[in-house]
């Protein structure tokens, strides 16, 4: 995969879970959103190892637990003047692990699917590619022993009246003794 497109996938999600993680400083009292019965977070780390592959879903759930456990409550702590609960980042353990660890198994198992799917359709591809390129080979090749059929049709045509006289002849010595055949061949 080229330096840029790999460039971009990860933009994309570095970008996306900011963007979740911007809304979810608004909704500051339910930081990951895990009261939700559908976690955004979790859902996008599926949605990226569907769409871009393991490696991307993995970095997209990574992502977000790092940023909801670290920087967030701080973040929080200064806009909000909101304190750092005690029991923050074991109300996220107690709330989010099993969650967490079914996205996990899921993005892996999603992104391993996928990226086999991508390999194989890359992998098709290229034979169709090598096809292509063999299709025009014998394409080319066919022209050229039609020229040549046709060049060797011309030349047994014209030659068809030598072929006749030597038949002409071939029929006479068989026709003939050997001694008579000699003389009018000679």
């Amino acid at each position: 995969m080229a330096m840029n497109a790999i460039l971009k996938k990860s933009l994309e999600t570095g970008i996306v879970i900011l963007a979740v993680l911007a809304v979810n400083f608004f909704f500051h009292d339910d930081p990951g959103f895990l009261r939700l019965p559908v976690n955004p977070y979790f859902a996008l780390a599926l949605f990226f190892a569907v769409y871009s592959g393991k490696n991307y879903g993995l970095a997209a759930l990574l992502l977000s637990v790092a940023l909801i456990a670290v920087p967030f409550p701080f973040l929080r702590q200064l806009a909000f003047g909101t304190p750092v609960p005690p029991l923050y980042w074991r109300s996220l353990w107690d709330q989010g692990m099993v969650g967490f660890i079914v996205t996990l198994v899921g993005v892996t198992a999603l992104g391993m699917i996928r990226d086999s799917l991508s390999r194989d359709s890359e992998r098709k591809g290229i034979l169709i590619g090598t096809i292509g390129r063999e299709r025009e080979k014998l394409i080319q090749e066919l022209s050229v022993l039609k020229t040549v059929n046709r060049e060797l049709e011309q030349r047994v045509a014209t030659n068809q009246d030598s072929t006749v006289a030597l038949y002409s002849r071939i029929k006479e010595i068989y026709s003939f003794n050997m001694e008579k055949a000699l003389t009018a061949v000679m």
